[in-house]
């Protein structure tokens, strides 16, 4: 089966520094709920709450800095750089110096 997707569901969050989800396959874009694929943009400034990680996840920047906390690591994840985040790992993301996009993928276990 081929599936093409000629462009992504684009989800804003409503924080004071909004975030942007542009999903190419996942839950809403594609009713597929085994894998995200998504570009993301964060302001600078952004940060989340933090929270462990219900699925692994792994992370490409593109531009920018993405600041990755977990429970045993503190990382500046730059430009062409990858990180990943296992699940059941305490997590917080970051965006402090300047608007970031990276390419996130979610992997559910099966």
């Amino acid at each position: 089966m081929v599936r093409f997707v000629s462009s992504p569901s684009v989800i804003r969050s409503s924080d004071a520094l909004p975030t942007s989800v542009e999903e190419y396959f996942g839950a809403i874009s594609s009713a597929d709920d085994r894998m995200t694929i998504a570009r993301m943009i964060s302001p600078a400034g952004w940060s989340d709450e933090g929270s462990i990680a219900k699925s692994d996840m792994y992370t490409i920047v593109l531009k920018g800095h993405l600041h990755v906390q977990t429970n045993g690591s503190d990382i500046l994840v730059t430009k062409g750089q990858g990180v990943y985040v296992s699940k059941g790992d305490w997590l917080q993301l970051g965006t402090p110096f300047e608007t970031t996009e990276y390419i996130t993928v979610i992997h559910e276990d099966a």
